[in-house]
């Protein structure tokens, strides 16, 4: 597979998923379709690249940052890697809404979140975290 076309095909699905996320978080067939759908193909996608393109080299390279570094100036590894990223936000983005939904937070007022999460994952989430518990002021997932 072409790494730019696959590039360009998992960035426009996952932009597709997070809109839908935004626009209609709580309903039931989006978050279906995100989970169900979009994080599946993700991770066949991210299946097929990642036994297309292992070998015992690359778990050397992942033992240093150098070798991390250069695993990933090579295109296909690097749209392995944003496959993985696109993959596990989106699962973070579908928690946020599942847990919102849950503790009766608003589906507006979760939209920030969602797009912090799809634009800088860890960050999108935990910023939600934190807003929950002190809105609901309960600490639990």
């Amino acid at each position: 597979m072409n790494p730019d076309v696959v590039y360009s095909i998992v960035n426009t699905i996952a932009l597709v998923a997070w809109i839908a996320l935004s626009i209609a978080p709580y309903n039931a067939r989006v978050q279906q379709g995100a989970l169900g759908g979009v994080v599946v193909m993700l991770g066949v996608l991210y299946a097929v690249l990642f036994i297309g393109s292992f070998n015992g080299a690359m778990m050397k390279e992942l033992a240093t940052l150098d070798g991390l570094m250069g695993l990933f100036s090579n295109k296909q590894a690097l749209v392995l890697g944003w496959t993985h990223y696109l993959a596990f936000d989106l699962v973070a983005g579908i928690y946020i809404v599942r847990n919102a939904q849950t503790h009766e937070v608003s589906s507006r007022a979760i939209i920030p979140f969602l797009w912090l999460t799809f634009m800088a994952g860890p960050l999108g989430w935990l910023t939600y975290v934190i807003f929950r518990v002190l809105k609901t002021k309960k600490y639990e997932f």
